[in-house]
Formats: C-alpha cells, structure tokens, sequence
C-alpha cells in the first residue's frame, strides 16, 4: 500500500518514515457507483502523500463507510448510460460524460471514465468493503475500494455482479473463495444489510453528511472534523494541516 496508510506493523514497529507520533483516521462516506467519490479517492490519497512528507510523524488510516445514492434501487441491474439520458437528457448527459473523462485523465493515476455497462443496487458491494475491513483490516479494504472502482468506472463491470465483487476481493488481497461464501449468505445479507443501512443513516445524521463523498476526520483525541466533497488535492491538504495544528495546540494546552 501506499506508505502514509497506516498497517498493524507500523503501529507496533513505527513507520518506515520515522516513529508515529500521530494517527488521522479518515472515515470515507461514499457510494462505489458514485464518480465523484473516485476522484476524491485520488486527490485525498495525493494530499495525504504531501502531508506526510512534510509531518514524517504522520500517518493516516482510511476507512470505507456506506452512503446509498439511490436507497431501495431495484436489484435488477439497468444500462448506465441509458439512466443518465433518463434522468439529464441527451446533451446534459453527452457534456456530463465528457467533462469527468477530462478530469478523470487529469487525476494521478488518471481514471479512465467509461459510461457503458450496468448500475445495479450497491448494497452487496457495500457488505464486501465492511467484510474486507472487518476481516482483513483497512489497507485491504482500501485496495478492493480501488479493484472494484476500476472495474466499474473504466472496465464496465457491474457492483451487482458477485464475481466482479469476488474478483475484486481476490486482487485487493482478500481470500476470493471466502468473499464468495459471504456474499452468498442469506443470513449475511440480510444482518450485514440492515447493519450498513442502520450505519449510513447515523452518518449522516451525526454529520450532517448532504451528498459523498464526504470526509470524517478523527485525530487520536477523538476530534473529528468534516471535509464536505472531492475537493481539489490543495484544498485537501489544507484542511488536513489545520487539523494537524489544531490536534497540536490541544496537545500543547493540555501540557500547561
């Protein structure tokens, strides 16, 4: 994983960088159909880098929470293109489809934007990152994040499709036959399934969360603070750095 992720070897042994002094955890509220979130996926992971180089005793931590764009759609998968024409129109649709292929190839790595292919219910998808997580620990999580976001935004695969969800699980370091097995459960969908619906509505009623991808990010005081959308990489590490001084001085203050 990138090296300002945070694994359980570092927080036992210190980071490559240096000793961790301070952890940040970021709560990434987002829904895996939702290209914002995957643009926000690359400009948080860019701020963080710089953050990190400038605090070598810094270290992040993030973690994927469910966020349901359209709660209650049909399990049937529908075309995505065609949803979009729906909902815009033809030419609100045709500029919309060109203006995030121009800032998808702008992000590092660029993203690929591709419209073709499925939209399906995200529920599944949403019970895999909260497996990954429970099971493996966040750096997993955050890989199948980025295997299954790949998958649906440039390659066109469907996040209603269990064997694109496995083989997500299988390529961010999940075991594939396990993430199977748990998709297949009746009894996972249905107490994993309320458990994530039960999660998003207490997010956003704690914090006043409006749209995603939104950003939850708790210093090791237990303060947490609110970015709101895929905000520029600039704007990520600024926030980032004011609440790294803000954690400081109440560290300071609590010396006195």
């Amino acid at each position: 994983p990138p090296d300002f992720f945070l694994s359980e070897m570092d927080s036992a042994e210190g980071h490559a960088r240096g000793v961790v002094e301070t952890v940040l955890t970021i709560t990434v509220v987002s829904d895996t159909v939702c290209p914002w979130c995957f643009i926000g996926k690359r400009r948080l992971e860019s701020a963080i880098a710089e953050l990190c180089a400038e605090w070598p005793n810094v270290a992040c931590t993030l973690q994927w929470a469910p966020y349901f764009l359209t709660p209650g759609r049909p399990p049937k998968p529908r075309n995505k293109l065609n949803g979009y024409v729906k909902r815009l129109g033809n030419e609100k649709t045709t500029a919309m489809v060109a203006m995030m292929q121009q800032l998808g190839e702008k992000e590092s790595p660029p993203i690929r934007f591709s419209y073709g292919g499925d939209i399906a219910d995200t529920l599944d998808s949403h019970r895999l990152l909260d497996w990954a997580l429970e099971t493996y620990g966040a750096d997993v999580q955050a890989r199948v994040v980025e295997a299954l976001s790949t998958r649906y935004f440039e390659r066109e695969l469907s996040v209603g499709d269990h064997t694109v969800l496995v083989d997500a699980a299988r390529e961010g370091g999940a075991e594939a036959e396990a993430a199977k097995i748990m998709l297949q459960d009746a009894n996972d969908a249905a107490v994993r399934g309320e458990k994530l619906r039960r999660q998003a509505r207490e997010i956003v009623e704690s914090h006043a969360v409006a749209g995603v991808p939104h950003y939850v990010v708790s210093t090791p005081h237990g303060t947490a603070f609110s970015i709101p959308g895929a905000q520029d990489t600039a704007v990520f590490l600024r926030a980032l750095r004011r609440i790294l001084q803000v954690h400081d001085e109440a560290k300071q203050t609590a010396r006195l």
